[in-house]
């Protein structure tokens, strides 16, 4: 964009500053003649007023006010032809344009306004050939992301071509849509059209070089790209949702499960990890896309109201597993394993693991810490069975015969760490009717929560419950 700066630099035009480095970086997007007194009701922003001076009033109140009127309505500069028509400019003139940061010029009186306006026009000419090669480059790149949708190496081409560097900030606001905003830092942001809220954020080399209609276009070929790469991410993660769910179901042979799995770029060892908090919609979505910026393909599914993951065992999985692990629950991360007929057994052990760790939230879990969990246990079923029956026998005589669920009860007050609170929201009660509930089974079982020692018995014989499948700690 031609500034005034350019004009006073430019010897043919023969137009010097008479406010010296005063509004010099002001752009001049045209140059017009005008005599009238109020060339801005006439005249739009960004322009260059040209007059003989026939209009420029001779008191200072007058000339200050002229300036101020002109500065106020946008336009450029003030370019006065010498020795022509204009009165002496008086100081308070000058002084009110340099506080108005507006420049005031001369122009040679053997230069004629023509020069100036042509030399205006030619620098718009020049400008928009540029936009427009500039733009014919962003399209061109395009041509080679539309069949892999890499926004990644769009976003670092485009910049490229731009002069610059450009990301994508997912979560920004929407709320100056459809408009470029410029920063304090001098970088640029426009909000992408898509359906996840996110703004293009370019980081300009040289603040102030980049025309704003160029980063629109270069915004609306990231928001297709990133529209092309939304839409195949969400195949894949159907495609591995139901694949997941096959595995789960045993609906696979492990000869073709291995097959299915190696093809979504997983490997033996595997690992699964299984969420305590209930899904949500959108939650799968979330995660998922968590793990594709990262590179770290997995296979995600609901099941039974929790979602499950099962990716190959690295330490990089469990760096992400740990930075999406939810506030109001814990993820488990059972042990890793070689063969795929093994994913159920271990699902199953890693939903034990959740039961014995529901007082660890917002963290992630693994199958070692089981055994210093619940260290007590017994090794053999037998003798679990028998503490059951003794223990709580007549709570899941009375859960049988009632059709209750006293049991999932006690166990949902225990985890929760005797939470009057958290174990009504985790069962989807009032807190009224969870008192009468504990208290039900303080009478039956014949222990009482407020002691300890009878809380720790409670606790042990449903830790033998989970253990032996009577119990299912996550119904």
């Amino acid at each position: 964009m031609l500034s005034v700066r350019d004009l006073i630099g430019t010897p043919q035009l023969a137009t010097r500053s008479l406010t010296p480095g005063v509004g010099e970086s002001r752009a001049v997007r045209w140059a017009h003649v005008c005599e009238l007194s109020e060339p801005w009701e006439w005249i739009g922003g960004g322009a260059l007023v040209m007059t003989t001076g026939l209009a420029l009033p001779s008191d200072a109140a007058a000339q200050c006010a002229y300036i101020t009127g002109m500065a106020k309505g946008g336009i450029a500069g003030l370019a006065i032809g010498e020795r022509m028509s204009a009165p002496p400019l008086t100081p308070e003139l000058l002084a009110c344009a340099t506080a108005l940061d507006f420049p005031i010029l001369e122009t040679a009186h053997d230069t004629p306004f023509v020069t100036l306006a042509m030399a205006v026009a030619e620098a718009q000419n020049k400008e928009r050939h540029e936009r427009v090669q500039l733009t014919e480059r962003l399209y061109r790149s395009l041509q080679s992301h539309v069949t892999t949708a890499d926004v990644e190496h769009l976003l670092i081409e485009l910049g490229e071509i731009l002069d610059g560097s450009l990301r994508i900030d997912f979560g920004a606001s929407d709320a100056t849509r459809d408009r470029v905003t410029l920063h304090p830092d001098q970088t640029l942001t426009l909000p992408l059209v898509g359906p996840r809220r996110g703004a293009l954020r370019y980081v300009p080399r040289i603040p102030g070089a980049l025309d704003y209609s160029v980063f629109q276009h270069a915004a609306a070929i990231v928001s297709g790209v990133l529209a092309m790469h939304m839409v195949g991410s969400q195949q894949r993660q159907l495609h591995g949702s139901i694949l997941l769910g096959n595995l789960l179901d045993d609906a696979i042979s492990d000869r073709t499960a291995r097959e299915l799995v190696s093809g979504h770029g997983i490997q033996a060892p595997f690992t699964l990890a299984l969420w305590s908090k209930r899904v949500e919609p959108g939650d799968l979505e979330k995660v998922g896309y968590r793990f594709e910026a990262a590179r770290i393909p997995v296979l995600l599914t609901e099941k039974e109201g929790f979602l499950v993951l099962l990716g190959s065992s690295t330490p990089e999985l469990i760096e992400i597993l740990e930075a999406v692990a939810p506030l109001d629950g814990q993820i488990a991360v059972g042990d890793p394993f070689e063969e795929l007929e093994h994913l159920r057994e271990t699902c199953k052990q890693t939903r034990l693991l959740l039961s014995v760790s529901s007082g660890s939230r917002g963290r992630v879990v693994r199958m070692s810490d089981r055994a210093l969990a619940t260290p007590f246990l017994p090794n053999n079923s037998g003798s679990r069975q028998v503490h059951v029956e003794e223990i709580l026998g007549g709570l899941f005589a009375y859960d049988t015969e009632h059709r209750t669920q006293l049991v999932s009860t006690l166990f949902a007050f225990l985890a929760e760490n005797r939470s009057w609170v958290r174990a009504a929201e985790r069962l989807g009660l009032h807190r009224q009717t969870l008192i009468s509930r504990i208290a039900r089974v303080e009478e039956l079982t014949g222990h009482h929560l407020s002691n300890m020692n009878d809380t720790a018995i409670l606790w042990f014989a449903l830790q033998c419950a989970v253990e032996e499948g009577l119990l299912d700690p996550l119904s």
